[in-house]
């Protein structure tokens, strides 16, 4: 028994050392715990918080919109006035905070055809001129158009194997030998107004498409401007050239080309291919503010390609050569088709639409802001005219 006694005091005397460890141990820790425990509920306490705030904000929201549903004349003003009209008065305190609630007309919605709307254009070749002899005139051989032709004085067709698929149609009288138009004959009309027309102003030095390509650096001022030769290069823009044009050279493509001369514009070449910088209204390529019928823009060679609408409103297009590609229209005072092969109106032009039918009101945009605390939440409502309601977005800050 002595010795087993002595063998119990000797076995806890080897264990008291490692219990003082232990000790030590847990009071290295348990302060981080508490520690730890005490942040975790303040941090559950300030989510619930942020909570409060959220329902109180919402619920501020939630009020503006009974509001405007059953408030008419506050709707009626909010819109006369054009300004934040209303800080309302909320009807009670939410989660001990009361919402602060702003509402503000944010305008109006219309439906109808856009302004930026396009359609084809339909004319291909298009005469203005009352007067001039044979205001569309087509010689040579095996040229095709696709679209629509009118003059508003003579149409004149001669030579061979020429197609026309489309509706033909002009004012005082038409020849027209040597040509097959599809659908069926061409017609006599009264006269027509230009289909589609820009303003030289526009593009000279300030003026409101000039200003736009300065803004992208791409307006190029030229006084008479010959340019042309083996590997001569137009820089990407618009051109606006107070005289006259004349450009030589081929084999050459030049993208994102717009041409504006007060004089005329002559070019010159084989596979040479042009296509627009501007687009507003329609695809504009060359624009020659020249008045005569024996100038205006001249494109002579073979395999000469534009992609757009070439204007000459006051003057004379002529197109000459063989195997021309016209993915365009000319629109002219005078319109003449010469050589052999040409094909004119392989795509589609699309102009934007200017008979565009009026707008309809059919929608009004009300904003609503709620704040309770530190949290704002916005809201958009949207209040069609059959009366019904929609929120477009719901934000929380």
């Amino acid at each position: 028994m002595r010795s087993c006694s002595r063998f119990l005091r000797e076995e806890r005397g080897d264990m008291l050392p490692f219990a003082l460890v232990a000790l030590m141990v847990a009071a290295l820790l348990i302060g981080p715990l508490l520690a730890h425990v005490s942040s975790g509920h303040r941090t559950v306490d300030q989510g619930r918080q942020v909570m409060r705030r959220h329902y109180a904000s919402d619920a501020g929201v939630e009020y503006a919109l009974h509001v405007l549903q059953s408030d008419a004349d506050l709707r009626q003003q909010l819109r006369v006035e054009g300004k934040p009209v209303v800080t309302l008065d909320a009807p009670t305190t939410v989660n001990g905070e009361t919402p602060v609630v702003e509402i503000v007309y944010a305008g109006q919605m219309a439906r109808g055809q856009v302004q930026s709307a396009k359609v084809p254009l339909g004319w291909v070749l298009w005469a203005d001129s009352p007067s001039a002899n044979h205001t569309i005139q087509t010689t040579g051989s095996g040229h095709t158009i696709y679209g629509d032709v009118h003059s508003n004085h003579i149409i004149f067709i001669s030579g061979s194997g020429h197609v026309i698929h489309g509706d033909v149609s002009y004012v005082t009288s038409f020849s027209g030998g040597g040509v097959s138009i599809v659908p069926g004959p061409a017609k006599q009309v009264e006269v027509l107004d230009q289909p589609i027309s820009w303003d030289l102003a526009d593009f000279a030095p300030g003026g409101h498409i000039a200003l736009a390509a300065e803004a992208d650096d791409a307006y190029y001022y030229h006084e008479s401007w010959p340019y042309g030769g083996a590997g001569a290069v137009v820089p990407e823009g618009l051109h606006y050239v107070t005289g006259s044009v004349s450009m030589q050279g081929s084999s050459i493509t030049r993208p994102n080309v717009t041409i504006v001369a007060t004089g005329d514009i002559s070019l010159s070449g084989s596979d040479v291919e042009y296509t627009p910088y501007i687009t507003e209204l329609a695809p504009l390529v060359f624009f020659s503010g020249y008045q005569g019928n024996n100038k205006g823009i001249n494109l002579s060679g073979s395999n000469v390609r534009i992609r757009g609408v070439s204007y000459a409103p006051e003057g004379e297009i002529s197109l000459t050569g063989s195997g021309g590609e016209i993915n365009g229209a000319f629109i002219g005072g005078v319109i003449k088709v010469a050589g052999s092969g040409a094909q004119i109106g392989l795509e589609p032009i699309l102009v934007q639409d200017n008979d565009a039918e009026p707008e309809t009101i059919f929608a009004q945009i009300y904003d609503v802001r709620s704040t309770a605390g530190g949290t704002v939440t916005t809201a958009r409502l949207r209040h069609d005219v059959d009366g019904g309601w929609k929120i477009i977005s719901w934000n929380i800050e």
